[in-house]
């Protein structure tokens, strides 16, 4: 098998369709927490995504930036400013090691 390019890792993150949510108001938090709390799952996340600002920056443009280490990482989406973590994604060789460390 070919060593993957750069180029072809990136077109593999980028094939995922990747849009920040957008932010959620403190209230609508509380609920959302309150209904989790509660194992109240399928409400949960109902009421999170009712209530999210819809920002739909493309949160790939994060992920192509970072390190492509396997590991989580914190973000700040530049558009509306919500936070979070994730996890990068991590490319091997042949061989079992990481590409592009």
């Amino acid at each position: 098998m070919a060593k993957m390019t750069k180029k072809e890792a990136e077109a593999s993150i980028r094939a995922i369709k990747r849009r920040c949510r957008g932010t959620l108001s403190e209230a609508a938090r509380k609920t959302v927490n309150a209904l989790l709390e509660e194992g109240r799952l399928p409400e949960a996340r109902q009421a999170d995504r009712k209530n999210r600002s819809g920002c739909s920056a493309d949160f790939n443009e994060i992920i192509v930036k970072g390190p492509w280490d396997g590991e989580i990482h914190k973000y700040k989406c530049p558009k509306c400013g919500v936070t979070g973590e994730y996890r990068a994604p991590i490319f091997y060789d042949d061989e079992g090691e990481p590409l592009f460390q």
